[in-house]
């Protein structure tokens, strides 16, 4: 549904104001520059967090709000495509370094192993996901991770705690489907 452009006041730019205005504009960009591995509406909604720490330097009266937006929107999708082109690049080194003391099998599990774990991985919120991965894999304790990502340790216990289960949650499922196709 396209809706008439409204004045726009350069004086009194909100965060409601463009989220409303703009969020169907910043979806369809990023839907046609993330490609099928990114999700447009997760990429919106990351721009519009970046907004909202950018808004106070915005200048509404040099730069319109559509071209703003897009410009935020293009350099994020770039980022988080680079990014994971880094992970996979990382994880493809990793999986081809074969490991001392394994045989070619255990070697085929162990890759399919990471992969599976990555996929599941990349299905949490990014906030668990990160809590989970400092926990999990980087072995830190839950004081340490509240230090590093800025919350307190009881809300690093909780997204832990919910990481975990949704983690063992996914992981149930994939065995079961996987058990049954084969």
């Amino acid at each position: 549904m396209l809706r008439a452009p409204r004045a726009w006041n350069p004086e009194r730019v909100t965060l409601e104001e463009l989220y409303r205005d703009h969020f169907g504009f910043v979806c369809r960009v990023a839907g046609q520059r993330c490609g099928p591995t990114l999700d447009a509406e997760d990429v919106a909604q990351e721009v519009f967090l970046v907004v909202a720490r950018r808004l106070p330097t915005f200048d509404a009266a040099a730069t319109s709000p559509t071209s703003w937006l897009y410009g935020i929107t293009r350099n994020l999708v770039r980022r988080l495509r680079r990014n994971q082109r880094l992970r996979e690049a990382k994880h493809a080194r990793i999986a081809s370094t074969q490991p001392l003391g394994y045989e070619p099998l255990d070697r085929a599990e162990l890759v399919e192993a990471t992969r599976v774990a990555s996929e599941i991985l990349a299905k949490l919120a990014p906030k668990k996901r990160e809590v989970f991965i400092l926990a999990e894999l980087e072995s830190y304790e839950c004081a340490d991770i509240g230090a590093l990502v800025g919350a307190k340790e009881e809300t690093v216990w909780s997204r832990l705690h919910y990481a975990r289960r949704e983690f063992r949650s996914r992981l149930a499922r994939y065995s079961v489907c996987n058990s049954a196709g084969a």
